[in-house]
């Protein structure tokens, strides 16, 4: 089986959610994008953030736009951690004003500055015998898809393990995933580590994917089925057609009235999750927006959503039955 990661989103993709994945078969998390411009603010303190015990199976994501930005961010997080396993530098985020900075998406722009702030990360990590890699998509549009460039740059570099997601900057959400354009990369970059990422919501795509690629990435999905990961370890074949992770959970249940509910094994990851929000102290709008996510298209979730941010986990976990 092939390694599976959870990818880098931000505030859903927050500490105690990342440790419910990896207690249920991830086997890396993501952190959430850390802008090495912004390391003094609050919020970096708190993405800096790990639950005892899954460090070594986290990967630090950091946003740069020069080589100075790579060498602080693997200073800070060398001191943070002093041993992160993995440092990855993120060319994939699609946000204009990123694209305006050069910085994530907008390196895809600018490639003397994928080169240089490659070669830096890979100085910057073999000191220390951390991971570097790299996040990115195919192109910036649809009609300029390049990631054959790219990946030539990256691999002259040094850079041997990329996460690839299969989509261009200007190309959203709501049309999937251009699986095609990952399937001869591996073939061409046999040396490299090659993951794939875009609209992975089952096991079926998995096996897609699977034979092109050393690894896959869980991004959207897991964020309403936490349980995919074990369901895609464990084979376990769901409904084919476009992605729909909500759609593709065997854990939902369609009833006679024609309600949607959960199954027993839903109901106890959530009450797992609550239980470790209050362990960890997660504060209550994070743990609400994964919640949300968590219950997404349920029929009967609105008595458990109503005023949530006002109910303890304990609440909800009693109203865990009308779901």
């Amino acid at each position: 089986m092939l390694p599976l990661y959870f990818a880098p989103i931000n505030a859903l993709g927050n500490p105690v959610f990342r440790h419910l994945l990896l207690l249920h078969d991830a086997d890396f998390v993501f952190s959430e994008l850390l802008q090495v411009d912004r390391w003094g603010h609050e919020v970096i303190k708190e993405k800096l953030r790990v639950i005892d015990g899954d460090l070594p199976k986290t990967i630090f994501q950091i946003g740069v736009s020069n080589t100075a930005d790579v060498e602080k961010g693997v200073s800070l997080l060398i001191e943070e951690f002093k041993t992160p396993v993995e440092i990855n530098i993120n060319m994939g985020c699609p946000q204009s004003s990123m694209q305006k900075r050069k910085t994530c998406g907008g390196i895809l722009s600018d490639l003397d500055i994928l080169s240089e702030v490659s070669r830096q990360l890979v100085l910057s990590c073999a000191e220390h015998e951390i991971i570097p890699s790299v996040k990115l998509r195919l192109g910036t549009a649809p009609d300029e898809i390049k990631i054959k460039e790219y990946l030539g740059l990256l691999r002259d570099a040094g850079i041997k393990k990329v996460y690839v997601h299969a989509r261009t900057l200007r190309y959203n959400y709501t049309k999937p995933a251009m699986h095609e354009e990952l399937f001869s990369l591996q073939d061409l970059f046999p040396n490299m580590e090659l993951i794939f990422n875009g609209d992975i919501d089952s096991f079926e795509v998995t096996q897609e994917l699977a034979p092109h690629c050393k690894g896959l990435m869980v991004g959207r999905a897991a964020l309403s089925n936490p349980l995919i990961f074990e369901q895609i370890k464990a084979s376990q074949k769901t409904i084919l057609g476009p992605y729909n992770p909500f759609y593709k959970d065997p854990h939902h249940k369609i009833i006679e009235s024609g309600k949607t509910v959960i199954g027993s094994e839903k109901r106890t990851v959530l009450a797992e999750f609550m239980s470790l929000t209050e362990e960890f102290s997660l504060r209550r709008e994070l743990r609400d927006m994964n919640l949300m996510y968590m219950t997404k298209g349920l029929s009967s979730k609105s008595e458990f959503i109503k005023d949530i941010s006002t109910k303890s986990s304990a609440q909800l976990q009693k109203l865990l039955h009308t779901l």
